[in-house]
């Protein structure tokens, strides 16, 4: 399982909601989904590494995009501290298709 540790959140001007965090396993990418304990996801839609990666232990910043909703940054500040995990499109569609039994 890849997961991300949420630290902070932010709104840059003209532009969507930034996340910052820490990897704590695996790795991550654009197009990756990013699912909160509550069942909802939103899509990486761009990465800024602090260092040199996006790796486990890098400091990362992560421009949301939409997934099952569009979240605020109010809303995001309540899973500060929590791991969030992190699937690639093409492992959520095939959980999704396994449920339907497809």
């Amino acid at each position: 399982m890849r997961t991300f540790n949420l630290e902070s959140v932010f709104e840059l001007k003209n532009l969507n909601i930034v996340i910052t965090g820490r990897m704590t396993s695996g790795d991550i990418k654009v197009d990756d989904l990013i699912f909160l304990p509550d069942g909802n996801f939103f899509k990486v839609d761009k990465i800024q590494n602090f260092y040199k990666g996006n790796k486990i232990g890098d400091n990362i910043g992560i421009l949301v995009g939409n997934g099952s909703f569009q979240p605020t940054k109010d809303y995001l500040k309540n899973f500060i501290k929590t791991n969030l995990e992190i699937n690639d499109i093409s492992e959520f569609r095939d959980k999704k298709l396994n449920k339907l039994g497809l």
